[in-house]
């Protein structure tokens, strides 16, 4: 995910390894989400869609200007959160 994002925004180093702790920050949290939710599929459902959300919005905060200018062309909109992209 991180080396498609790389090429698409051009990110610096910097940006790599804080979007790299953002997404295993994610992974990580999702694992817990997935264990506090056993037998609770929409419980499960709601806290992933916004711990999705929360890590878009992350990803985006680490770009530059014109980095979230195309970050938000890639999620159709234009402006405010990223929304398809990764996750």
């Amino acid at each position: 995910q991180v080396d498609i994002w790389t090429k698409q925004l051009s990110l610096n180093t910097d940006q790599v390894a804080v979007i790299t702790k953002i997404l295993t920050d994610s992974k990580a949290q999702e694992k817990l989400l997935a264990e506090q939710y056993k037998g609770d599929p929409a419980g499960l459902r709601a806290a992933l869609e916004k711990l999705r959300a929360d890590t878009q919005t992350a990803v985006r905060e680490s770009l530059n200007e014109e980095q979230k200018l195309i970050w938000d062309k890639l999620n159709g909109k234009t402006g405010g959160r990223g929304g398809k992209i990764g996750g």
